[in-house]
């Protein structure tokens, strides 16, 4: 019953954390709203998936809830330092030549661009760190008894799907409902 209290009250945490965030870094409404809000929600979604199948909670060096409370409060006298959060609204260029290969403007918001690379690099390490902790664990008896394809699918799915829904309707669609109401969509997706 506690680790239910505790991953119930984490997830809230790393909900309204990245809310908090958002408003900070000015990242506005969208795609980069959406995102911001899964730099979180994705790894303990894959933290605590991995916890059911492998039987115990390996944490990473850098986790959710907790640590992310001191980069929060980090960015803050960061912004506080340069002045009113303007400094998260200047243009950057797209490196690589990436503007042409994903079709994206040639500069984007520092803010945004921030959250793309941070998006990447955390949600990557973390799905490739939980299929390394999967596959060492796969001849271990606890992995055997839970895991079965059809399961692991499902429980991947869930999270695969809701990303690819809100991700792809924030890029596709016509609708202004990221722009007009972009609170709703994201505790939505987190809820």
């Amino acid at each position: 019953m506690g680790m239910l209290f505790d991953h119930g009250l984490d997830a809230t945490t790393a909900i309204i954390m990245n809310v908090v965030l958002a408003r900070i870094i000015q990242v506005g409404s969208g795609l980069p709203a959406i995102l911001a809000i899964q730099i979180s929600t994705v790894p303990f979604y894959a933290i605590t998936m991995e916890e059911y199948y492998i039987g115990m909670l390996n944490l990473p060096i850098f986790t959710g809830p907790d640590d992310t409370s001191l980069l929060i409060s980090g960015i803050c006298f960061l912004s506080a330092y340069l002045g009113s959060g303007d400094w998260w609204l200047d243009q950057v260029a797209v490196p690589f030549g990436l503007d042409e290969v994903l079709g994206t403007p040639q500069t984007l918001r520092r803010s945004t661009y921030g959250v793309f690379v941070v998006y990447i690099v955390e949600v990557m390490s973390i799905l490739f760190g939980s299929f390394f902790k999967y596959w060492n664990a796969r001849n271990e008896s606890h992995f055997k008894e839970r895991f079965t394809w059809f399961s692991f699918i499902s429980h991947g799915g869930y999270m695969v799907f809701n990303i690819i829904v809100y991700d792809t309707y924030s890029m596709l669609s016509g609708s202004q409902i990221l722009y007009t109401h972009p609170r709703s969509i994201v505790f939505c997706f987190a809820g």
